[in-house]
């Protein structure tokens, strides 16, 4: 298995430089938000491959717990607009139910009152990148990451609370998050370092350091700036105890050597209900793809984007990464050494 630490690394270095430089100019072609007026009434939005993609099951239980969910946060928000957080309750209650559409109106709904409010762009930003709408998320994020400067940052509650478990993350960390993850859809690899890097200063947790420093390196490996991806990973400790964000910090041990890359993909379950296998398996594609294994990085690539689970962060970047080498002529994947 290739390692970026060890002594025989200049080769793959060299190996990393060609294949990351000609998917980096390929990736500068711009991938167009998914258009609304082209999605069927029945779907949620389209992939970037242009599947229909359609609401989610959910077990009867739980699709009765969230409606139930739904319909009290809209009561509360139409008792009382003139509180932002209402439409964030009740947009982030119809996400849970995968109705991310509606969630968006929502969150529109309340920009429309609560002009500039940093938590209904960063909600509406972040749903924006699930309908496949990175241009539209970064409008709204880089928004809020300009008024948050002056605004103190708190944590950010998950949208459905557990008893016992404390939140990971705060509101500027995702804000910055998010915003990362809209430039790398959109091909930006050095403006996603950037910004997914704030996310890590402002990282408090082991959960959100994990998942900012694998996104930090993910987008300065793809960036070329393979020294300073390393250098993110290598504090995450192996023996972190994560309540979530598990397969993040396993990837930062993949990147840095400690772990196999087949390993953590064997191990990883394939279970339509879960986001593991997309998160997983976009981040080993990169890593084959800076390992000079382009085929097997299309391949992943291509498994991920066929993954159920299409809200997963990984699979949306799959799917703009394969949409994104069809657009070219001259496949970003097609490098001669």
């Amino acid at each position: 298995m290739a390692n970026f630490t060890s002594a025989g690394s200049r080769l793959l270095g060299l190996l990393f430089c060609g294949v990351v430089g000609a998917a980096c100019a390929a990736s500068r072609s711009a991938l167009s938000d998914v258009s609304p007026e082209a999605v069927p009434a029945d779907a949620e939005t389209l992939s970037f491959l242009g599947e229909p993609l359609r609401r989610l099951p959910l077990a009867p239980d739980v699709r009765t717990r969230r409606e139930d969910l739904i319909a009290n946060r809209k009561k509360v928000c139409e008792a009382c607009p003139e509180v932002a957080l209402t439409f964030i309750a009740w947009g982030r209650a119809l996400s849970t139910a995968h109705r991310y559409r509606e969630a968006v109106d929502v969150f529109t709904k309340g920009l429309e009152r609560h002009t500039d409010d940093v938590k209904l762009l960063r909600f509406r930003g972040h749903r924006w990148i699930t309908l496949r709408r990175p241009n539209q998320a970064l409008v709204d994020l880089t928004r809020a990451a300009e008024l948050a400067q002056t605004q103190r940052d708190e944590p950010e509650e998950d949208a459905e609370p557990q008893p016992g478990k404390a939140p990971t993350a705060t509101i500027h960390h995702n804000i910055y998050y998010h915003l990362g993850l809209a430039r790398y859809l959109r091909g930006e690899f050095d403006e996603a370092a950037r910004a997914f890097k704030e996310s890590l200063r402002l990282a408090r947790t082991n959960e959100a350091i994990s998942g900012s420093s694998y996104w930090t390196a993910n987008a300065l490996l793809r960036a070329g700036r393979k020294d300073e991806a390393l250098a993110i990973v290598k504090p995450v400790d192996a023996k972190w105890r994560l309540t979530e964000g598990q397969g993040y910090r396993d990837l930062c041990l993949v990147y840095r050597g400690d772990l196999k890359a087949e390993d953590l993909l064997s191990r990883t379950p394939r279970s339509a209900e879960s986001y593991d296998f997309p998160t997983v398996g976009n981040g080993i594609a990169a890593y084959y793809l800076a390992s000079g294994r382009e085929s097997d990085a299309l391949a992943l690539w291509r498994e991920c984007a066929a993954h159920p689970f299409w809200p997963a962060f990984g699979r949306i970047v799959a799917e703009a990464e394969l949409a994104r080498a069809a657009q070219s002529k001259a496949s970003a994947l097609s490098v001669k050494y």
